[in-house]
């Protein structure tokens, strides 16, 4: 999510975090540690995760993140005796963050072909910020209600699967057709 300050792009990730939980719980921040941030992804595993505000990510840690999280999985690593280690984490998610600059133009600008981190990237511009007294019901609707939708949405996915999943292949072969 693009946009000013105060437009409602956190309002909007909270509001996402708290179909699974307590959203202050759930809401990962650009200053997190890459390995908590890979772990919590891992733990996450189908639920989509929101960083809050990476509007100061550099070039270089931007284009590590892109890939880190649409890759699905931790790096491999060996133990001190050169074996590799079980258990890395694996997801299959999308994530979700708040930015006031295009991380589009920020991958530009930084390499000379950014194609491959930029086709990973779905933006959109926030614009029409949240009347404040809807923002603060929200808020405290958020923080008085939270866990219930998630765990319905997720029954009607498995319910529904392969009527959604021939939905989604129309939609993919739209934009197929497109590009």
């Amino acid at each position: 999510m693009l946009g000013d300050s105060g437009v409602g792009k956190t309002l909007m990730g909270t509001w996402v975090s708290s179909a699974y939980g307590y959203h202050k719980d759930l809401i990962l921040l650009r200053d997190d540690t890459r390995n908590s941030l890979v772990h919590r992804l891992g733990v996450y595993g189908t639920l989509p995760a929101y960083i809050d505000e990476v509007s100061n990510i550099n070039g270089e840690d931007l284009s590590d993140f892109v890939y880190r999280i649409t890759q699905g999985r931790d790096r491999n690593r060996l133990t001190k005796n050169a074996t590799e280690r079980h258990g890395n984490n694996n997801w299959n998610t999308i994530a979700l963050v708040s930015t006031n600059h295009s991380l589009i133009e920020k991958l530009g600008h930084h390499k000379h072909n950014a194609s491959a981190e930029i086709n990973r990237i779905f933006e959109y511009e926030v614009e029409t910020p949240f009347d404040s007294r809807v923002a603060t019901q929200i808020y405290r609707t958020v923080d008085e209600n939270y866990g219930h939708v998630g765990k319905l949405y997720a029954e009607y996915l498995v319910k529904h699967q392969d009527e959604l999943r021939d939905k989604l292949d129309k939609v993919k072969f739209k934009i197929d057709e497109l590009s």
